[in-house]
């Protein structure tokens, strides 16, 4: 069978913030960290403004600023994430701003649920997964 050699990545951000630099800058940031440890592929990350409809593998959360920390779509878009990422476990949900950080930790505390184990809070948290299970992940 073919490997795939690359993960689906969405971020998924607010359509108030610079989305398109925030997206290169990230890939620049995690494709530097792959080439520094060796590993042969690259990121590509699509940009949504709403909870991603297509697959993915791995989402980037990022919500705004405290401008919107209050907003009824922005603890939607909280819970939808939680809800996905405890329904999901084999994919990872990586959250871009510590507003968002911020809110997830209120909302998780608010529930009494505990922080699923594929919801990482630091990009370095995912470093380990890309570079060490890389071609072992990809079957298919």
């Amino acid at each position: 069978m073919k490997k795939r050699k690359y993960y689906k990545c969405v971020l998924w951000c607010d359509p108030a913030g610079e989305n398109e630099h925030m997206r290169d800058n990230l890939e620049s940031i995690i494709n530097d960290e792959l080439k520094v440890n060796k590993i042969g592929y690259k990121i590509k990350i699509l940009l949504t403004l709403e909870f991603p409809k297509e697959s993915f593998d791995i989402l980037f959360f990022d919500y705004g600023g405290l401008s919107v920390y209050n907003n009824t779509e922005f603890r939607d878009g909280c819970k939808n994430l939680l809800k996905h990422a405890e329904d999901h476990p084999s994919k990872f949900y990586v959250l871009w701003s510590s507003v968002t950080q911020w809110a997830i930790e209120d909302m998780l505390e608010w529930t009494g649920k505990d922080k699923p184990a594929n919801l990482l809070y630091e990009l370095e948290e995912l470093y380990p997964y890309l570079i060490h299970e890389w071609n072992l992940k990809w079957d298919t």
